[in-house]
């Protein structure tokens, strides 16, 4: 017995990036469910992108130009964020730490004691 030969699939070469074919064209070319999906996941990346060079031009210890830092990929900011230790995690409606409260001067109370010979079983 012979195994039935599968069919493969060529690829297609419709919307398949080239060399001189722009961010936009590759989006126009795109099938229009698809083209929404890469279009929002463009700006997720521009917005996370500017997001990391403003926290890094923020650092004091920063010695980047505005333009270089734009001009370099998301992974290199990604690590230079990091290695500057600049926090770009938005915390914002987290419930934060009890504040401490003053000595007063006053001594903690005392812990309770249980009588144990009341629960004696019967």
């Amino acid at each position: 017995m012979t195994p039935e030969p599968v069919a493969v699939a060529e690829p297609n070469s419709g919307a398949a990036p080239t060399a001189t074919q722009t961010v936009g064209q590759y989006l126009a070319a795109a099938p229009s469910g698809m083209r929404d999906v890469l279009t929002e996941m463009k700006d997720q990346h521009a917005n996370r992108k500017a997001a990391l060079v403003k926290a890094i031009i923020a650092n004091k210890a920063n010695q980047y130009t505005e333009a270089q830092l734009n001009a370099k990929d998301h992974k290199d900011l990604a690590c230079i964020a990091a290695l500057a230790h600049v926090p770009t995690v938005d915390y914002t409606g987290q419930v934060g730490a009890e504040p401490v409260k003053q000595n007063t001067g006053v001594a903690a109370p005392a812990p309770l004691v249980f009588d144990r010979s009341k629960n004696k079983a019967a």
